[in-house]
């Protein structure tokens, strides 16, 4: 029990003084009027010097106290009670003689702290708390201090989680922002054009670095154009260039930031069909999906940002059975070579040249053998067969064929010849003991044979070569 003294006058008392800590000091002074206690001074700190007075209703409850926090002799903080239950704390955080916080209390617990940050004496901060606890969930600031709150912050846990930005004091909010534990930005959406909206939002990782920007300039609720980063850079956008809510074009950036692939919808089925890939700026390949099946089925190479090969997947082929080889010198993208696999199996089986008008001059099979001047045939060779020589020789004249020569004994020299007019066959010589003279002739018209002409001479004994047709191209080893 403290050491106390009560003091009274006229029998009614006027004072109670108490030592509470036994020094012979003392620590708490109770004032009477009419035998009532009215106020007390306490040393709550024992250093002799009173910090805090405690004022009472008439009916003995708490009234108003006031402390003395830092012991500078200065009251600091004052206490509001209700009915003896704490309402109001308003306290000089700043130590310069002016109130700047205020903290309100429900059923004694704390609700709502404002702060006076300028001591302009208008409140600038509000902090709200909730279920009893000491951790704020929600703070409303006056950044700026214009006298109109800007900025909302949502908390958990004492952390700050989200932020309500009005960042051009209009008024209304117009960014939102998700934060990391560490107070770092989450996320951030922001309405550019001031309708209520958020029409951009970036995310950000742990270490402040963007990762992701999106607009959505038509406010629809889907993104028109987003751009993903890496390591802070862009690396790759996104647009739906034709309002039609999805993304139709596509460009992956390298780490210099130049572009490095684009990719395209070019019939707006909200699928990208055409890829582009690009080195220093400049194209170098493109792949296109030209039957819109999802699967790419035409390959194109690009030099110096002309088109030099052209590879294409048609019919029943999944991979490419045709090439076609333009001149890298021609702006006009002449085309000098075309090769085709004509069974699918990943081996080329005609190879056909094209001479500076863009006209073939050459073809091959593995068992024939085509030759044109102007575009037109001018001879041909067949390996009937198949044992790798011509049997059978086509002439030629102005496209209309004139002779066949062929070998029916596979001694690489002629045996029969057949001349034609107007596009029919009309005499036939045979060489049937392979003498290398004609010892037969028909007219075929008249389903007849008719006496030798020229003494038997053949039309020709030119002997017949190899069929081959090897000079394709690398592009059949590397595929696609």
């Amino acid at each position: 029990q403290p050491d106390i003294r009560k003091i009274y006058v006229a029998g009614v008392q006027t004072e109670q003084r108490e030592d509470r800590n036994f020094d012979g000091t003392d620590d708490q002074i109770t004032r009477y009027v009419d035998g009532k206690p009215v106020d007390t001074r306490t040393d709550t700190s024992f250093d002799g010097n009173f910090d805090t007075q405690l004022h009472l209703t008439t009916s003995g409850t708490r009234d108003r106290q006031e402390e003395d926090t830092d012991g500078d002799g200065r009251v600091d903080t004052v206490s509001h009670f209700e009915g003896d239950v704490l309402t109001r704390q308003e306290a000089d955080t700043t130590k310069d003689g002016l109130y700047d916080s205020v903290s309100f209390f429900s059923k004694a617990q704390r609700v709502r702290v404002e702060t006076d940050k300028n001591a302009d004496g208008v409140a600038d901060k509000r902090t709200y708390f909730r279920d009893g606890s000491e951790d704020p969930h929600r703070v409303e600031e006056d950044t700026n201090l214009d006298g109109i709150y800007d900025a909302t912050i949502t908390l958990k846990d004492g952390v700050a989680i989200s932020q309500e930005l009005d960042s051009d004091a209009d008024g209304n909010i117009d960014q939102w922002l998700s934060l990391y534990a560490d107070g770092q930005v989450r996320q951030s959406s922001e309405d550019n054009d001031r309708d209520g909206r958020a029409d951009t939002t970036i995310k950000y990782d742990t270490s402040g670095n963007p990762t992701e920007r999106s607009e959505d300039a038509d406010e629809d609720g889907v993104p028109n154009r987003v751009v993903r980063y890496r390591d802070g850079k862009p690396r790759e956008v996104e647009e739906d260039s034709a309002g039609k809510g999805c993304f139709d074009h596509k460009q992956v950036l390298d780490d210099q930031g130049e572009l490095k692939q684009d990719f395209r919808d070019t019939d707006g089925n909200c699928k990208y069909d055409t890829t582009s890939f690009l080195e220093g700026g400049v194209i170098v390949r493109r792949e296109i999906d030209t039957n819109k099946n999802g699967i790419i089925d035409v390959w194109v190479d690009f030099a110096n940002g002309r088109r030099v090969l052209q590879a294409e997947a048609r019919g029943r082929c999944s991979r490419p059975n045709i090439v076609i080889h333009f001149d890298p010198e021609s702006e006009e993208e002449r085309v000098l070579l075309q090769e085709e696999d004509r069974n699918c199996n990943g081996r080329p089986d005609r190879l056909t040249r094209f001479d500076a008008e863009g006209l073939p001059s050459y073809r091959c099979t593995p068992y024939e053998v085509i030759e044109y001047s102007g575009g037109v045939v001018d001879a041909a060779r067949e390996d009937s067969t198949h044992d790798g020589w011509a049997d059978r020789r086509q002439i030629f004249e102005d496209g209309n064929q004139t002779r066949l020569d062929a070998d029916t004994n596979a001694d690489r020299l002629p045996d029969v010849w057949i001349t034609f007019e107007a596009g029919q066959a009309s005499l036939q010589m045979e060489d049937s003991n392979f003498d290398g003279s004609v010892d037969q002739q028909f007219d075929l018209a008249a389903e007849a044979e008719v006496p030798l002409q020229n003494g038997g001479q053949p039309p020709s004994i030119e002997r017949f070569d190899r069929v081959r047709c090897r000079d394709f191209s690398g592009f059949w080893r590397r595929g696609s």
